[in-house]
């Protein structure tokens, strides 16, 4: 699949069927051909066009578009020839049933003939030849089509269940025998009392995930069933491949699993699986929509009552069978009696785990969940270390957790969630030494989080007192893993002195000199200058360069003789010291601008208080290194004036750009003006979300719909993002349909100009469609008379 054929796919999806049927004409047959196969799923109209005008090399090309969709199919396999007739029956997206219409065909094409009968295995091709009317293939399916065993398979539910009982595994050849299984079965024969045996039979006897999910994709698949399919045999709810064959296939609607699929449990577990499994395919607006019909159902259906709440996780915890709605009312029953929780074993430290509860608790009020968590057992917290999704538990959920857990159950907590960011925030700004302690024992936090939390500075509204370092976390800062310098690289920032002059007389790898003169500043402010010029000595643990800057600055006076004036008091001295060492921690910052940090060791990059002033004198004296420019746009202190001056003086295509387009508003506005729209790493291939900076800075609100509209460059991606992610650009999308009718509709020579041009136009989508109109107008100037078309085809749409 090209990016250019599917730019120009987003462009042309805006055109209306006349405006579509006007412009194909006039692109080039290999514009035409690479926009059919690669572009993407067809518009309605070009895919009318493709099978009402098209070519039979047209109609081949969109047989082989990936992403044609079952509708587009069915009618090109009405229309096609013989050779495209049968790239449709072996496309994947096409049914069994269209397959069994297809070869009822009379006369029945020589190419499709040829495929039935020159495959000896494939169920998938074979399967609906077993009804087909002509006797030469349904003899040929019925010779190679056998069942378990080797025997002829029948057509009852009961032997389709044993069958697929039979698949098991996860990988993707299970996958499709399962659905190759499923094509020799007449399931579209069946009627309600065959679907509702095999639900039975599923019931007692679970079918493999693999199974399930070719079932509920199934276009005679009935609600009742696809439902009780989301339960499989894995016991952990599986990934989510049910679910989201569901939903991609029709079969189910969101609100329908969400309020009708019983075994309320399982279905939690298995939404609560699916957000981790990156693998199940789960469309955004998919999971966007399950996630609000969870919220509704948590206000409405359950509320903010504590012991409703924990009447539902008693329910929960005996496998409630009801959906989740009769759980809801179950458990407004239940709290009326005073439910005693069954006591849940605490989960074991890397056994994967989850928890229906605290997954259902994340869409309820957030207000009230510190109500809700100090109505349960002290025991049933452990419900919060089973829990795992990518984002972790909400920041109300961490709190009300951490203000009851017990020192055994944080910890545990903490080995399963440290690495989220949004907990680490909560752990750290609560100031709790212990805490602290327990997050970095064994663990490799973020430095971020190691400087906060060795630097003692509060974070708690109205302390001012340092956090004390509890006797864990000096333990875990002289943790070092082989000969590596390990966490006591932190330790310049604590104010222990002693742990600071170990740090500083390391050796052989010995701190970097960013950190050793961080260290030497700390030990001068904690009055142990004398430790500082001891360290300094020649041939010491000090960098040269620093150890000599140190020795050349004037000692104190001998305190029994201070009576020559030119003679440097000891304050003086002290004050003479800290100025050398902050003009050479100027220096050296100045240098790892320039340069960037050792890798292993870091620098001063990372401190807490990097003087913005003197960085954004390097940005504007030349551009930064990918790795400094990197780990100053992840910085969430990072003014907003700096990161607009890294955008304007860096290059369009550098590695941090669309991470500083994030970081502010004025960063945004200036990333529209400066950056392209979709990422030159991401030029080619699938467009990826995370690349996607101007996706992110609208659901933001850092840029508008309007905004992106009007100032994002080049348009073609611009357009890209549009079709890539319509519920979560919709306001762009719905921009772009209003402007480009308004400069295109009716007008073939604009559509057919603007498409021309779209591959190598550097401006925006307004430039564009203003320049095309242009272009557009002389020919239609004049004598009023229908526009005059050029000879040759337009544009090769930048293939």
């Amino acid at each position: 699949m090209t990016r250019a054929d599917q730019e120009l796919a987003a462009f042309l999806a805006y055109a209306s069927a006349e405006d579509t049927a006007a412009t194909l004409p006039r692109l080039s047959t290999a514009t035409r051909l690479g926009l059919l196969r690669y572009g993407g799923t067809p518009s309605p109209a070009l895919a009318a066009w493709a099978t009402g005008h098209g070519t039979p090399d047209e109609h081949a090309a969109l047989a082989r578009n990936s992403a044609a969709g079952r509708d587009t199919l069915a009618r090109l396999a009405a229309v096609a020839d013989g050779p495209a007739q049968a790239l449709v029956y072996v496309h994947p997206q096409t049914t069994a049933g269209l397959r069994r219409t297809m070869l009822d065909a009379d006369p029945l094409p020589a190419a499709l003939r040829d495929l039935v009968l020159g495959t000896p295995r494939s169920r998938r091709v074979l399967g609906p030849a077993l009804s087909c009317r002509h006797p030469e293939l349904a003899a040929h399916a019925r010779a190679h089509i056998r069942g378990p065993g080797g025997s002829t398979p029948a057509e009852t539910p009961r032997e389709l269940y044993e069958w697929l009982s039979r698949t098991s595994g996860d990988s993707a050849r299970s996958r499709r025998r399962a659905r190759g299984r499923l094509a020799a079965f007449p399931v579209h024969t069946w009627g309600a009392d065959a679907w509702a045996e095999l639900t039975a039979l599923h019931s007692a006897g679970l079918l493999d995930e693999r199974a399930c999910t070719a079932l509920v994709e199934l276009p005679e698949c009935p609600l009742p069933t696809a439902l009780a399919l989301v339960r499989t045999r894995m016991p952990d709810g599986g990934t989510g491949y049910v679910v989201a064959a569901g939903l991609r296939a029709g079969t189910f609607t969101a609100r329908e699993l969400v309020r009708e699929t019983p075994y309320a449990a399982h279905l939690l577990r298995t939404l609560e699986t699916a957000e981790r499994a990156y693998e199940n395919e789960i469309r955004p607006h998919d999971l966007a929509e399950i996630h609000r019909e969870l919220t509704d159902l948590a206000h409405r259906d359950i509320g903010a009552e504590p012991a409703v709440w924990r009447a539902l996780l008693e329910l929960l915890h005996d496998e409630f069978t009801g959906p989740l709605p009769e759980l809801a009312a179950a458990a407004r029953r239940l709290a009326e009696t005073a439910p005693r929780v069954p006591r849940r074993p605490w989960p074991v430290p890397g056994e994967s785990s989850s928890s229906p509860f605290a997954h259902l608790l994340r869409f309820a009020d957030q207000a009230a969940v510190p109500g809700i968590v100090a109505a349960l057992d002290p025991h049933d917290l452990a419900e919060f270390a089973h829990y795992e999704v990518p984002h972790g538990p909400t920041d109300a959920m961490t709190d009300a957790f951490l203000d009851r857990a017990g020192p055994a159950l944080a910890e545990l907590f903490l080995h399963r969630q440290w690495f989220r960011g949004n907990v680490l925030h909560q752990v750290v700004r609560r100031d709790d030494p212990d805490l602290n302690a327990a997050l970095v024992t064994g663990r490799g936090i973020p430095a971020a989080a190691w400087i906060a939390i060795a630097s003692g500075r509060p974070h708690t509204p109205g302390r001012s007192t340092p956090v004390p370092l509890a006797a864990g976390t000096a333990a875990a800062l002289r943790d070092r893993v082989g000969d590596k310098i390990g966490n006591l690289r932190f330790a310049v920032r604590t104010r222990d002195p002693d742990l600071i002059s170990e740090a500083l007389h390391l050796a052989d790898p010995g701190l970097s000199p960013g950190h050793q003169v961080i260290g030497c500043r700390r030990l001068l402010e904690l009055g142990r200058a004398d430790d500082v010029r001891a360290l300094a000595r020649p041939h010491g643990p000090l960098d040269p360069l620093l150890a000599t800057r140190i020795r050349n600055t004037p000692a104190a006076a001998d305190p029994a003789a201070p009576t020559d004036p030119a003679t440097p008091t000891a304050s003086t001295a002290s004050t003479a010291l800290a100025e050398t060492l902050a003009r050479t921690e100027r220096d050296l910052l100045r240098h790892e601008l320039a340069h960037g940090a050792h890798d292993q060791t870091g620098g001063l990059l990372d401190d807490e208080d990097l003087p913005w002033a003197e960085v954004a004198a390097a940005v504007r004296r030349a551009e930064l290194p990918w790795q400094v420019a990197f780990a100053l746009a992840r910085r969430p202190d990072l003014p907003p004036d700096v990161a607009v001056a890294m955008l304007e003086h860096g290059a369009p295509d550098a590695y941090a750009a669309p991470t500083l387009a994030q970081s502010s508003r004025p960063a945004a506005l200036t990333a529209l003006r400066r950056l392209p729209a979709v990422p030159a790493v991401n030029a080619v291939g699938p467009l990826e979300e995370s690349r996607a900076w101007p996706l992110h800075c609208v659901a933001e609100g850092l840029i508008s719909a309007a905004e992106l509209y009007a100032q994002g460059r080049p348009a073609r991606s611009v357009l890209l993002l549009g079709r890539a992610f319509p519920d979560r650009l919709a306001g762009l999308r719905a921009i772009l349909g209003a402007e480009i009718s308004r400069h295109c509709a009716g007008s073939s020579d604009t559509w057919a100009v603007a498409a021309a041009l779209l591959g190598g136009f550097p401006g925006t989508v307004p430039d564009l469609l203003g320049v095309a109109a242009a272009a557009a107008a002389p020919a239609a100037a004049g004598t009023g008379a229908a526009p005059v078309r050029p000879a040759r085809p337009v544009g090769d749409g930048g293939t």
